[in-house]
């Protein structure tokens, strides 16, 4: 990074996006509460786990940008996706699945075999189960491979996950989908909100994931 260039935790601050992320409530899909990935947003900036039963992050207490600890870098993303976010049009749903590679060929984003291991997790949970939270977040499972679901990180941006189990000869892996609308809504940021969501997914299956979203 160029000297003199600010960091993400100095640009998309609490501060800087907190008129134009409240500017979503009633509109694009949000009533009065807000959320992302599963995590409900507060009028302060404040960030609560309904999964967990915690907050995970409050601006107010967090210092200067260049003195959080990285381990919270998911937070200025998640600030920067609301902001992009904010400043689209409602458009409906398509219905048409496309991978990332098809919206943009610059960009892929698959499930590593890793990922795809740990999230095969979910093949054994009721996804019904993870509904009541009262923050939507997981979507309903679906026919195909070894365990197809849809989560909803944005109101209108559904991902849905297509995983395979691997076997001595194939590697486990799977497939990240959108509808064909997700690029209209965050452009060149649909691969970073699908790495976002696995790792929120994990973090929700497997509690000790927790910031690693970046290394610490």
């Amino acid at each position: 990074m160029p000297a003199g260039t600010p960091s993400a935790y100095e640009r998309w601050t609490w501060q800087e996006c907190r008129q134009q992320i409240l500017s979503l409530k009633h509109r694009l899909g949000y009533g009065e509460r807000l959320w992302v990935l599963g995590f409900e947003l507060h009028d302060n900036g404040r960030l609560t786990d309904p999964f967990h039963g915690m907050e995970v992050f409050d601006p107010a207490s967090a210092g200067p940008g260049r003195t959080i600890p990285a381990r919270y870098s998911a937070v200025p993303e998640m600030y920067c996706i609301l902001s992009t976010y904010a400043t689209a049009s409602e458009v409906p749903f398509s219905g048409e699945l496309l991978s990332l590679a098809a919206l943009d060929p610059v960009q892929r984003s698959e499930v590593t075999a890793d990922d795809c291991e740990a999230l095969l997790g979910y093949a054994e949970k009721d996804l019904t189960a993870l509904q009541v939270t009262g923050i939507p977040f997981f979507g309903e499972k679906m026919e195909g491979g070894d365990l197809t679901f849809r989560v909803w990180p944005l109101p209108r941006v559904p991902i849905s996950f297509v995983l395979w189990r691997g076997d001595e000869e194939v590697s486990g892996g799977g497939t990240v989908l959108f509808d064909s609308t997700a690029g209209h809504y965050l452009p060149s940021l649909l691969e970073e909100l699908a790495g976002l969501t696995i790792w929120r997914l994990r973090n929700i299956l497997e509690p000790e994931i927790k910031w690693g979203y970046h290394s610490a």
